[in-house]
């Protein structure tokens, strides 16, 4: 019913939502993921999460979970976060016999959790085509992120319980051991506040935010 015609403004619509400056945030956070894999700080984050959950049945099933919401909660991406830690993870399973159907799909569903955690790529795409505020969505995915996470442990727990051939017993790691392994990872988590805290504290937006992440990635 408009008086112009329906395929230019199409077009207009689709140049000016592909256009915007805050979808450079994208590939700034895949960038910086790559960034912490190819540090090593990835590495040292999976070592750490072993070490606090391997005494849980599922052992480093369960580790497979808590370092894909933490490795999320930086790259933002779901495929990045599911590659990242699949490339880490996978050389230490086939060494100790954990059934790798199971060892995949937990790589896969942590993976989802890029969707989720803060800072969301598809959070990210969704409020520049919904003309929301990413900040709040940001703050709207927390909760769920971290309810996603719990159920896909417990989910684990709950199969291992029933079925503990899918995943040997690991021997728990001595509290010295994760004292010093929780330290070498605390530059990841004041990574997290540069990222996450200076949007919540409404100092920075999203692609600001992540150019601060990759400038951070990339001192460390």
């Amino acid at each position: 019913f408009s008086d112009r015609p329906l395929w230019e403004m199409t077009g207009l619509i689709a140049w000016n939502v592909g256009t915007t400056n805050v979808l450079v945030a994208v590939p700034m956070f895949i960038f910086m993921g790559e960034l912490l894999l190819r540090s090593g700080l990835t590495d040292r984050l999976y070592r750490c999460f072993a070490a606090w959950f391997n005494w849980l049945p599922g052992g480093l099933l369960q580790s497979n979970i808590a370092t894909c919401a933490a490795f999320a909660s930086i790259s933002g991406s779901t495929a990045a976060t599911a590659a990242t830690i699949s490339r880490v993870a996978l050389p230490v399973f086939r060494a100790r016999g954990y059934n790798e159907p199971l060892v995949v799909g937990s790589l896969a569903g942590g993976g989802t959790l890029g969707i989720l955690i803060p800072p969301s790529i598809i959070l990210i795409v969704y409020g520049v085509l919904a003309e929301e505020s990413i900040g709040a969505l940001y703050m709207a995915g927390v909760v769920p992120g971290i309810l996603l996470t719990l159920l896909f442990m417990l989910a684990i727990f709950l199969m291992v319980k029933v079925r503990p051939s899918l995943a040997p017993r690991e021997e728990p790691a001595s509290l010295q051991e994760k004292i010093r392994l929780s330290v070498a990872i605390i530059p990841v988590g004041i990574l997290i506040f540069l990222v996450l805290g200076t949007i919540y504290m409404g100092i920075a937006t999203a692609t600001e935010a992540a150019s601060l992440g990759v400038v951070g990635a990339f001192i460390l």
